[in-house]
């Protein structure tokens, strides 16, 4: 009888933490969304009566810097530094303030964009090296040493972390390469190994869409639209995935505003983007009046 109370505490255990991280999943996704009201009011649900999990009051003070860094918060970056110093050794915390401080150096000022760029890089390489069997954190840490040196890259570094990415053959392991190719500006080896990589990975938005990246930056926009518009056109993504899925969608459109896209197929990709944006901000509003530019041009 004992074993089966003992049995049966254990699965609830299990249980409650698995509905704890499937909620902090929830407003990390809800983040990546773009609807900070979401996140904020799943912070408040999970904070209540768990003041003694150390490590899931962290993840929520995380997140919470995350939407003060948002909202261009007075010291929302130093909120950042102090947290980082605070828990140096979390490799997902490193990672996610790569991505925050990318985004505040939007919000600074020139004077200060290269120090926070720097900080991006830094936060990167650092979540590499704290998670080395993390592909994502590996393919972050590869694009951030391709990265100008007096920015803390270092490009002698970018190539043998491709390389050790390319043995699984990866989505994470392709984009790799395609930073590597964009960044030595090998154009020819690019357009072959994007003509590679579109049907094994044609399901794969970040894959994709970093494709159609790569050849805008080689000069071939029209093939370039030809992939946002398949990546737009492909079920939206969740994290990270929907960041590259709406971006794809938005190019797809301003695409076919200069011509490049047919402006039918634009529309088709606006009116996904506005379909599956759930919140009402700066970017949503621009999807919006990019329609009616293009309901205009048509």
């Amino acid at each position: 009888m004992k074993y089966i109370i003992a049995l049966s505490l254990s699965l609830l255990s299990m249980t409650v933490t698995s509905v704890k991280a499937q909620t902090l999943d929830d407003a990390k996704n809800a983040y990546f969304h773009r609807d900070y009201q979401q996140v904020k009011s799943i912070i408040e649900k999970l904070k209540v009566g768990k003041n003694e999990d150390i490590r899931l009051m962290a993840e929520l003070a995380m997140l919470t810097i995350a939407i003060d860094i948002h909202n261009d918060a007075d010291d929302a970056g130093d909120e950042l530094e102090d947290f980082l110093e605070h828990n140096p050794n979390n490799a997902s915390f490193h990672y996610l303030a790569a991505i925050l401080w990318q985004h505040h150096a939007k919000n600074v000022s020139m004077f200060s964009k290269m120090s926070i760029y720097r900080n991006h890089v830094a936060a990167l390489i650092k979540a590499g090296e704290l998670a080395p069997k993390n592909e994502r954190y590996q393919y972050g840490a590869a694009s951030a040493f391709g990265q100008p040196s007096m920015l803390g890259g270092d490009s002698d570094k970018q190539k043998p972390m491709v390389d050790k990415l390319m043995v699984n053959n990866s989505a994470f392991a392709q984009m790799a390469m395609m930073d590597y190719l964009q960044n030595t500006q090998d154009k020819e080896n690019g357009f072959i190994f994007v003509d590679q990589v579109v049907i094994p990975f044609k399901d794969n938005i970040e894959v994709i869409e970093r494709a159609a990246q790569l050849l805008w930056t080689f000069d071939k926009k029209e093939q370039a639209g030809e992939l946002f518009t398949a990546a737009c056109l492909l079920t939206p993504g969740e994290f990270e995935a929907f960041v590259k899925w709406n971006d794809a969608c938005q190019l797809s459109a301003s695409f076919a505003l200069d011509g490049t896209v047919d402006k039918a197929t634009g529309l088709i990709s606006i009116d996904r983007l506005i379909k599956f944006t759930e919140v009402d901000d700066e970017d949503s509003q621009y999807a919006l009046s990019t329609r009616e530019e293009l309901i205009l041009k048509k």
